[in-house]
């Protein structure tokens, strides 16, 4: 299953739900559950820059 870490964003959690279908994406830390991150609690009009953000890095590099 899909997972995400705690010290990864918010909007890097809703590209993973948005790329795979997910509505709900656990955080695990030392493979352990610390949290879940729901696609609603994402939705927040702000994150769309960051969601951008990280779909650029993860497609075209880190560099601009």
């Amino acid at each position: 299953p899909h997972m995400i870490e705690p010290d990864k964003s918010v909007g890097h959690a809703w590209l993973v739900m948005e790329e795979n279908g997910f509505r709900h994406l656990p955080v695990v830390q030392g493979g352990k559950l610390v949290g879940i991150v729901s696609s609603r609690s994402a939705m927040d009009p702000q994150l769309e820059e960051f969601v951008f953000e990280e779909h650029r890095r993860k497609h075209f590099g880190k560099s601009r």
